[in-house]
Order: structure tokens, then sequence, then C-alpha cells
């Protein structure tokens, strides 16, 4: 009875790790670029560099205000590592005309997606806005922060900077 227990238990333990495992390629799912060009995806990448991405909801005041401290941080200090930042819009169900005013009237310079049905979100396993994940060089899940983050920015590139040290 008590072996019974104890491979139960290690059966939810396995399974509940599965479910919760962190994708490490991006899926084949279509986002639409601010201009409404649709894309993969898979399109993204940063030529061996660490890439981050951002979801965030543009009607949610701490997704607008973490993707602003990320879009300074990449200005300040990741554009000059070689770091590409990808903004993927997760609440544009339908209209997204607000998007561009946003972007342009707050000077972001990185790219912005929006996944207009949700399909990537879903795929990525994000569960909360803003979520932030960071992919190392091979595009591998390298950390991830679901939520607000007061110093995401300082957490990113402190992240980043480990990601440039360990380049084999």
């Amino acid at each position: 009875m008590k072996t019974k227990k104890i491979h139960l238990i290690l059966l939810l333990f396995a399974l509940t790790n599965l479910m919760f495992a962190q994708t490490t390629a991006i899926p084949d799912v279509e986002l639409v670029t601010l201009e409404g060009t649709k894309t993969s995806a898979t399109e993204i990448s940063n030529d061996g560099n660490p890439l981050v991405m951002v979801f965030w909801k543009s009607n949610d005041r701490e997704s607008c205000e973490q993707l602003l401290m990320i879009n300074d941080a990449y200005k300040d200090f990741m554009q000059y590592q070689g770091v590409k930042v990808i903004a993927i819009c997760i609440d544009c169900v339908g209209k997204t005309q607000h998007i561009k005013p946003f972007v342009y009237g707050h000077d972001l310079d990185i790219e912005v997606y929006i996944d207009k049905n949700g399909d990537f979100k879903r795929s990525m396993n994000i569960i909360c806005s803003p979520s932030t994940i960071l992919f190392d060089q091979q595009m591998n899940i390298n950390c991830q922060f679901a939520g607000y983050c007061s110093n995401v920015e300082d957490l990113l590139c402190t992240k980043i900077e480990q990601c440039l040290v360990n380049i084999d």
C-alpha cells in the first residue's frame, strides 16, 4: 500500500513537471506586425544573440509600465550587447489600431507584434500579463518572469550579462 502511494506521488510529480515545463522552441503560430503583415513566430530570432520577449496588454497600466521600463533598458544597455527585444500584444482581439499610437507615442525602439487570437500566448504557456522571457543564444528559455516586477530591467540585464559570459 505504501509503495502504491509513493508511485502515485512520483507520477503526479512527473505529470506536474510536464504540464509546467518551459517551451524551448518558438511555435509556428501566426503573429501580425504593426503594419498588418502576417508572419510566423518561427521567424523571430536574433542571429545567435539573446532575445527578450515581452507579453503585454495595451489596456493594463502595469503591462505598459513594464514594457516602457524594458524599452528604456534596451536603449541604455541591451541594444549595445546585441540583444533584441520583441513585444507581443496579447489583448488585441479584433481592433488593433490603438497599438500604433502607443508604440510611436512612447518612442518604442523594439519590434512589436500582435497575437490576435491568443494562440502564441497559449503555446508559450503565458498565464498572466506582463510576462517576460529571456532566450539565450540558442533560443532556449534562459529565464522567465511572470507578472509585474518593478525592477525587471535590472534582473534582465543581469541575466543577459550571464548569458553573454557563457558564450562558448
